[in-house]
């Protein structure tokens, strides 16, 4: 008599209803409870139907890696656990009650009725979501807004990192793992002279750059008061931003980089970062194809000059006379409090 292995997913979780409630290239989405706790919190189960040799799989190994990676934010959906279970393979996210930002060809996001305030706090919102994948090294190529949420507080969630990749490995060296790696590779060798760091700074200012010009341009036509001074000088920041990266294209098509032009600090620099780095790393155990101990949370010793940066900075600018849009740029209170103070220390 053959026996039938129990699906550990479908003995922890049942589904809430039948119905999807959201549907990709590699599977489908569902709301599930704990069969433990079945009026308890609802989670979403992401499950793909992986086929011999299809990319489900590592498209879900990668999700898997790109939520170990990265830092526990508000602004990214979270991974509760996950089930490899032959034809499926089975991902639990904290559940975001809320709605797509945007659908893909549409030309202006699903909620349309946005304040000011509420279009610079989303501006912003992006632009902390780039900065943290460019320090976590993370290349993400879907960028859209079918993969950011609007949760019930109004505020965004970048979610789904299925077309992404870790660029660097251990050593601070362009070694990409994940479903866009041998895209990445490729990209690197196009110029064997250019360093890691000079590499990392181009590939993710154009990218980021260019998804951040289209989001601002969509966000943008939401605006009805023409004379409204954030707004204002919120568009002409995103000319400003359009012309700069039709110069840094221009720029990258006809510069050759040498790696003698590196200079014995910055070199020094990165090997003082990363004696430290192997000893302190926190891992991951074994992780499908990735195996093994994979050094994962440090931020990258990578140091670039960020354009995503400059944003962030020119929205400070723009938002300064709102204390609440301002404080939402920082980290934290504390950093904010000393950054405002700084300016009327300046006057006085």
């Amino acid at each position: 008599m053959q026996s039938t292995k129990v699906s550990q997913f479908d003995a922890k979780y049942q589904k809430v209803e039948q119905a999807q409630i959201g549907k990709g290239a590699q599977g489908s989405v569902f709301k599930v409870v704990k069969r433990s706790d079945p009026n308890g919190k609802v989670y979403a189960a992401k499950i793909y139907h992986a086929e011999e040799n299809g990319a489900e799989k590592i498209i879900f190994e990668t999700e898997i890696l790109m939520y170990t990676i990265l830092p526990k934010s508000q602004l990214f959906g979270k991974m509760v656990e996950y089930f490899d279970e032959a034809d499926r393979k089975i991902l639990i996210l904290e559940f975001i009650e809320g709605h797509l930002f945007k659908n893909h060809h549409d030309k202006l996001p699903i909620e349309k009725d946005l304040s000011t305030q509420q279009i610079l706090k989303h501006a912003i919102q992006m632009t902390q979501m780039v900065l943290l994948l460019e320090k976590h090294d993370v290349y993400f190529s879907d960028f859209h807004g079918e993969n950011i949420m609007v949760n019930k507080n109004g505020d965004l969630v970048l979610t789904d990192f299925g077309a992404s990749a870790r660029i660097t490995d251990r050593a601070g060296q362009i070694n990409p793992k994940g479903f866009l790696a041998a895209q990445i590779m490729e990209k690197f060798q196009e110029n064997k002279k250019q360093t890691a760091a000079q590499f990392k700074e181009r590939l993710f200012n154009e990218h980021h750059i260019k998804q951040l010009i289209n989001h601002f341009k969509v966000l943008s036509k939401l605006n009805q008061d023409k004379e409204d001074e954030f707004m204002v000088a919120f568009e002409e920041m995103i000319k400003n931003m359009d012309k700069q990266y039709k110069e840094m294209v221009f720029r990258k098509a006809t510069t050759i980089y040498d790696t003698d032009e590196v200079d014995f600090e910055e070199k020094q620099q990165k090997q003082d970062h990363y004696g430290t780095y192997y000893s302190n790393l926190s891992t991951l155990e074994s992780c499908g194809t990735y195996g093994g101990k994979f050094a994962l949370k440090s931020e990258s010793a990578l140091k670039i000059s960020s354009m995503s940066q400059k944003v962030l900075e020119k929205l400070r600018y723009i938002v300064f006379n709102d204390a609440a849009l301002l404080e939402s740029t920082f980290d934290d209170h504390e950093t904010f409090q000393t950054y405002y103070d700084s300016f009327f220390e300046k006057m006085f």
